[in-house]
């Protein structure tokens, strides 16, 4: 099944985190040394053809903003060259959304051409449809898992395929990128890679391949991942935009930190370069009026890496360089341009997390220029969070804030290292309601050396802020190698069995960085995560509170426009 919402588990979520796609290209019968040596003489000709492309497996309503970001940054420092850019996923989701009356009016409901968007019965009939062509659309990745491990592509996959080839082929490229956010993702990328590889006749000169990008490859071992994928040329490790400029320069592959290739898989990004590279995103490329969104729902960075980094389970910080921020009032022009240029007023903030210094920077920005504007932020709720920013944040236009709350018990914040304190986060959450701010707040449950006593203080919590939550997201603990957690796994009485395995391509098995574990209970009894005994727990009190709003049910994007319609 296709997961339109990435896996919460032990991360604070920002939905959309930001890694671009890098790009090669090979000449065919070299060795990939020597073919990644000569796209440097293809990539200084005058104009270089790039293609860049977000492949299937997220929602419909969602504008990738990785290659956004990617294709300003092209236009901005390489404008001699030749830069197409597709949304496959929508191309995907087009056709799906075309086979039947049922979808055709789902996609006009969606899109707002019929019907009340904000009718919560009607919203919540239609999105049963959605999550059908949903199914369909999992059924075809599933095709493409078999694929990749050495069987016929089937009749659908195959159609995709086709259709996804051509895409990315027009215009003659020299260079193809695929952009990744998503874990399943993955499978699209790679079975499309490999398509490219076996099923296009190569030019006389050269054929175009790929470099795998996207926030997506920062949670496999890539050294892993080239070995099982021989039709791959490399992949962008860390943020995509300073590699991609070291191939537009010219610069040998082995010179670009960043670059993985089969000879050079070992790799580390340029967090030197990555720290100056905060710009404006470039949607003109992008079919917007062909989201599933009644108006324009942008996603944009305040900011890249996480000022906090400290919490013991993330594992977001693998995608970024260090933390920086653009200024302000940049930034605020940056939406009012959003605005002119695309007619878009929702934003929904792609950052780790917004502090409160810079909402309050950022508030003040957008009211001294007069904007009407809705946006969405993620939060750390600390006492800093007042109610005279939150009132600033507000009259601003900050409808929505997701607070990374993740449990009730002081013993296991501290143990999260999530430098909050419970008092604090109850006093955030009821301060930003009575601002009128629609919250959002995240759990995880199963984390470890969880006890009883541990779940019923986060349902004491529950009980305190109910009333002042539109949404709950309840997910389990995942333990991901690099983390801190998984440094401590022994003294944590947690008990690793290895990695787990994400595909299998051509007979070789490629590894995520979430791995199994079996931990140890309070009596020393050996037993699987409690995590689902703890959400079966937080589901029964949270029907004793009440029944869940529709917030619950909508994607990022709709939760925004939701919010803003009600609090307009």
């Amino acid at each position: 099944m296709v997961s339109f919402v990435r896996e919460h588990q032990s991360v604070s979520v920002p939905a959309y985190c930001h890694m671009t796609p890098l790009l090669v290209s090979r000449l065919p019968e070299q060795s990939s040394d020597s073919r990644v040596n000569e796209t440097n003489k293809h990539m200084q000709r005058s104009s270089p053809k790039l293609t860049l492309a977000f492949v299937p497996g997220a929602h419909p309503a969602y504008v990738p903003l990785g290659v956004a970001v990617l294709a300003g940054h092209v236009r901005r420092h390489s404008p001699n060259a030749e830069l197409h850019v597709v949304d496959l996923n929508q191309h995907a989701w087009r056709s799906l959304l075309a086979s039947t009356t049922a979808s055709r009016d789902a996609a006009a409901f969606f899109a707002g051409r019929a019907g009340n968007f904000y009718d919560e019965a009607t919203y919540l009939a239609q999105l049963t449809v959605l999550g059908d062509l949903a199914r369909q659309l999992g059924e075809v990745e599933r095709d493409a898992r078999r694929y990749l491990e050495g069987e016929p592509p089937s009749a659908p996959l195959a159609a995709l395929l086709i259709a996804e080839a051509t895409a990315v082929l027009e215009g003659d490229p020299d260079v193809i990128g695929l952009s990744a956010l998503y874990l399943p993702q993955l499978t699209f990328a790679l079975a499309l890679a490999r398509w490219l590889d076996a099923e296009q006749p190569p030019r006389p000169d050269r054929r175009p391949l790929v470099l795998l990008g996207g926030a997506a490859t920062s949670h496999v071992e890539v050294p892993e991942l080239l070995a099982a994928c021989p039709f791959l040329d490399g992949v962008a490790v860390g943020e995509g935009e300073a590699v991609l400029s070291g191939l537009l320069e010219g610069r040998s592959h082995f010179e670009i930190p960043g670059l993985a290739t089969p000879q050079f898989p070992h790799t580390a990004p340029d967090c030197a370069a990555a720290a100056l590279l905060l710009g404006a995103a470039d949607f003109s490329d992008l079919a917007l009026g062909g989201y599933l969104v009644p108006e324009p729902v942008l996603p944009v960075l305040l900011s890249r890496g996480c000022r906090w980094r400290a919490c013991a389970f993330c594992a977001h910080n693998f995608s970024f360089g260090d933390y920086r921020q653009k200024d302000a009032g940049a930034f605020a022009d940056e939406l009012a341009t959003y605005g002119q240029r695309y007619g878009a007023r929702n934003f929904y903030l792609a950052d780790q997390y917004v502090g409160p210094q810079a909402l309050a920077a950022l508030s003040d920005a957008i009211k001294a220029r007069g904007l009407d504007l809705a946006f969405h932020s993620m939060a750390r709720p600390t006492g800093r969070y007042t109610k005279e920013l939150l009132a600033t944040a507000r009259a601003a236009g900050c409808v929505w804030l997701s607070f990374g709350v993740e449990t009730g018990s002081e013993r296991l914040l501290d143990l999260c290292r999530k430098g909050t304190h419970v008092p604090e986060i109850s006093a955030a959450i009821t301060e930003s309601a009575r601002a009128d701010i629609s919250n959002l707040v995240m759990l995880v449950f199963g984390l470890p050396t969880s006890t009883d006593e541990d779940v019923e203080a986060t349902l004491d919590l529950l009980g305190e802020i109910h009333e002042h939550v539109d949404a709950f997201t309840e997910s389990s603990f995942v333990l991901f190698d690099h983390t801190e957690f998984a440094r401590r796994a022994p003294e944590l009485g947690l008990t690793v069995s290895g990695r787990r395995p994400l595909l299998t391509v051509l007979g070789r098995t490629v590894h995520s960085f979430r791995l199994d574990f079996t931990e140890r209970g309070v009596t020393g009894d050996v037993r699987p995560p409690r995590s689902g005994l703890e959400i079966a727990r937080f589901q029964s009190r949270r029907r004793w509170l009440g029944e869940a709003r529709v917030y619950e049910q909508l994607v990022a994007e709709h939760y925004l426009l939701y919010a803003a319609h009600c609090h307009r």
